[in-house]
């Protein structure tokens, strides 16, 4: 299968994700709270995964030392990029934030190019470039109301986000094209549990926050944000199975979609289900939206090619 497809199940299921933290955000876990709350389910949830990925391959312990250590240093980076993605949305909209993101893809170029000596064609940066443009187009928010603007700390959070971002992905391919894929993922999954655990014994106001949550809200929270780490640790697993497969700056692309996708959600649950999502489906609001998707496929039709 193409890397392209494998890379796309991951903004699929992410898109859901989105959902399921904004009912948990508005309606579950203060805003303040839900920073730490959502990061170390996170990060806990991989104590879950990590027997499983030892069942499923009993040899994860035949592997170099230090891709172990890299890879759980990736882990942890991938922990870090969530909390710094959270920073920026308690005080800057999404809508503001959201477009930084596409900054993923100019990060793992460099450092795909530093670490790994990945370079692009001309073809692909051409693609890569005209994605990117689409994505920027279809998260921009245009209105007499407002200017698009972002403060500087949710913009400096974001950057620092996007960088994570980009180094998690380069990290885990230095490390995983030396070893098996699953492997890769059981150590990676080990680092974000020993950092949800660190930070869960070590600092006790974090971890009162976390329990009183989860006694506040009892079954509700818990069943939903199990089911969102359980999309997004499917997501991660595919998204890091592409990266093998072609260089980092090319899959980073692919989270364009994410958008996509959750305009699409949102459109078709606004017109038949408003009662449980409602989304602003102007005129202008849905053409702008459908220009900047048509740009993205056109980009990505040059780059699958």
């Amino acid at each position: 299968m193409h890397w392209f497809f494998i890379a796309l199940v991951s903004p699929i299921l992410t898109s859901f994700g989105n959902f399921i933290d904004k009912a948990l955000t508005e309606k579950f876990i203060s805003k303040e709270a839900s920073i730490w709350v959502l990061s170390l389910y996170s990060s806990l949830f991989s104590l879950l995964v990590i027997p499983l990925l030892w069942i499923f391959n009993p040899h994860i312990f035949s592997i170099e030392w230090e891709n172990a250590l890299v890879l759980m240093l990736a882990g942890m980076i991938e922990i870090l990029s969530v909390f710094l993605y959270l920073n920026a949305l308690r005080d800057e909209d999404t809508s503001t934030v959201v477009p930084v993101f596409q900054s993923i893809p100019f990060f793992a170029f460099i450092l795909g190019f530093l670490v790994l000596g990945e370079t692009l064609t001309n073809a692909q940066m051409t693609a890569g470039l005209v994605i990117i443009f689409g994505g920027v187009l279809l998260t921009v928010e245009f209105s007499r109301e407002r200017i698009f603007t972002i403060r500087l700390a949710p913009l400096l959070f974001m950057l620092a986000a996007s960088f994570s971002f980009a180094l998690y992905d380069t990290l885990f391919k230095f490390a995983a094209i030396q070893e098996s894929f699953w492997t890769s993922v059981f150590w990676q999954h080990t680092g974000m549990g020993l950092l949800g655990l660190t930070i869960f014994f070590l600092n006790r106001k974090r971890r009162h926050g976390f329990i009183e949550n989860m006694r506040a809200n009892g079954k509700k929270v818990f069943s939903l944000n199990v089911l969102n780490e359980f999309l997004y640790s499917i997501g991660v697993g595919f998204y890091s199975f592409a990266l093998l497969l072609a260089p980092i700056a090319i899959v980073a692309t692919v989270n364009v979609y994410q958008p996509v996708i959750v305009f699409v959600i949102g459109l078709l649950f606004t017109l038949f289900l408003p009662h449980i999502i409602s989304e602003r489906i102007s005129p202008g609001h849905v053409a702008q939206k459908l220009f900047a998707m048509a740009i993205i496929l056109i980009g990505s039709i040059y780059l699958v090619g």
